[in-house]
């Protein structure tokens, strides 16, 4: 799916069909947050291009604002949050293809931008424009020609346009008639051809898959040895955390459980055979090691508000320092929170509770105050963590048959 402003006029003006299908490629390879777990060798080998041009575009990218930089890694800011961002364009295989990208690049602008209006959705949908908004018109001053009024593509006469337009029929169905006062107005509908067949051709995304499968190249792991089942497993374990804790704390909750799960023969036992389930043994791993990392962000928290407390008491008074701690503890509390409504979420009633037990560290208890309650209220439903034992029965030798 691609972000819409990568496909309007305004954005695409200066971009070559290189850059086009560079951006193509950030979508496709774009996980959550949109990073790009990809290196700059790696996109230059997807493109079969040169490290310099690659660089080149992250530079471009970065100043325009479709890459940020964070840490060292870079993040497409223009990808498809469905919480935030309004409508997607289809990801078309044949925006990829080399017939696609032979075409002249001003045709390949225009076409993005029609793919931008979703005119695909129904058949019934149609594009309508005033064709002389379309190129640049110019006055005479001074016997100069001075741009007049910029047209939405930088095509510079009606005759530049009709050019673009007569390889476009090959995509898009279109008609040229004139209104009441005289005006040319481009009525444009849905694809035609042997492109009205490609439209269930999408290119999807990958990216989540790329990131997973390079956190198992860390550990040791080749591509080869890794069956699609459990990296879906595993992916779909990265969604469920990400949807809950954001892309930051998953990745690390995600890395530090692989850490622990690759030193156990069960791991690897798991993944070497294509029938089992990794899914169950690695979400057990994760809420393990969920319950460590809430206590340390509290035992953080604790240490921030103790050091606080003590240049307080000592008259040790620094505004910049208190304003640092306390944008601290901030971040922090916004980080228990999460993993807290995660969990109520998690022991909702009193039979998940049961199922799934949890022993909250005395530090986690002062910052989960909400949660704490909830699980009080089970116990008192009368839930126990196990079930109660059988009563002792002797062994009758008299019962044995012989």
């Amino acid at each position: 799916m691609i972000h819409p402003e990568l496909c309007k006029a305004e954005n695409t003006t200066y971009w070559t069909a290189k850059r086009i299908q560079f951006n193509l490629l950030l979508v496709e390879v774009a996980a959550w947050d949109g990073f790009i777990p990809l290196t700059k060798k790696q996109l230059a080998e997807e493109m079969n291009t040169t490290t310099l041009r690659i660089n080149k575009f992250i530079r471009e990218c970065l100043d325009e604002g479709v890459l940020a930089e964070k840490s060292g890694h870079y993040f497409l800011t223009k990808y498809i949050d469905f919480t935030k961002t309004k409508g997607y364009v289809r990801h078309f295989a044949f925006l990829r293809s080399q017939e696609f990208i032979s075409l002249p690049v001003r045709v390949q602008r225009f076409i993005l931008h029609v793919l931008s209006q979703r005119i695909y959705m129904h058949d019934n949908m149609v594009f309508r424009i005033k064709l002389d908004r379309l190129y640049h018109h110019f006055d005479l001053y001074q016997n100069e020609k001075v741009l007049d009024r910029p047209g939405i593509f930088n095509l510079y006469s009606r005759q530049d346009m009709m050019k673009v337009l007569d390889q476009v029929k090959r995509f898009f169905s279109f008609d040229i008639r004139k209104n009441s006062k005289g005006r040319e107005i481009l009525k444009l509908t849905n694809f035609t051809g042997e492109f009205k067949d490609k439209t269930d051709d999408i290119i999807h995304n990958r990216g989540k898959h790329i990131w997973v499968l390079t956190q198992l190249e860390n550990q040791g792991y080749t591509a080869d040895e890794v069956h699609e089942k459990h990296l879906n497993e595993l992916v779909s374990i990265m969604d469920h955390y990400v949807r809950d804790l954001g892309f930051h704390d998953a990745s690390v909750l995600f890395n530090e459980a692989l850490d622990k799960a690759v030193r156990s023969m069960q791991f690897h036992s798991l993944m070497e055979d294509e029938q089992s389930s990794l899914r169950n043994y690695f979400l057990k791993i994760m809420h393990e090691v969920e319950m460590d990392y809430a206590a340390r962000l509290a035992n953080q928290a604790d240490q921030l508000q103790t050091e606080e407390y003590q240049r307080t008491k000592a008259n040790k008074v620094d505004q910049t320092l208190s304003a640092l701690i306390k944008r601290s503890m901030s971040y922090i509390a916004k980080k228990i929170e999460k993993l807290e409504e995660r969990w109520k979420k998690r022991f909702a009633s009193p039979e998940d509770y049961l199922r799934d037990s949890i022993d909250l560290k005395t530090p986690v208890i002062r910052h989960m105050r909400s949660l704490a309650l909830t699980i009080s209220k089970h116990k008192k439903t009368g839930v126990q963590k196990s079930p109660p034992e059988k009563p002792f029965k002797p062994f009758n030798w008299l019962e044995v048959d012989i």
